[in-house]
């Protein structure tokens, strides 16, 4: 996040697509390091599914999503740039 600004927020439905996104870039970020089958498994294609699934997640409250938001320096349009 090079000269941007970010905070953190507990996440809202809207954001489960962002979510899966930042979740897929960050497993896809460890090839080369663990086998293929192994990325497979832990971010597997269908993404539809998945958004879904985080938006259940947050909408029941079962479990507690964070959000980092991130906004250049400069301005402009903010990003969902990691959960936890």
């Amino acid at each position: 996040m090079d000269g941007s600004l970010a905070h953190l927020r507990d996440a809202r439905p809207s954001d489960a697509a962002a979510i899966v996104r930042v979740h897929r870039a960050a497993v896809r970020g460890l090839a080369g390091v663990y086998p293929d089958a192994w990325l497979t498994a832990w971010s597997p294609p269908g993404a539809s599914a998945r958004v879904a699934r985080a938006r259940e997640s947050i909408v029941s409250g079962r479990e507690l999503f964070v959000v980092a938001e991130e906004r250049p320096a400069g301005g402009g349009r903010t990003r969902i740039a990691g959960f936890g």
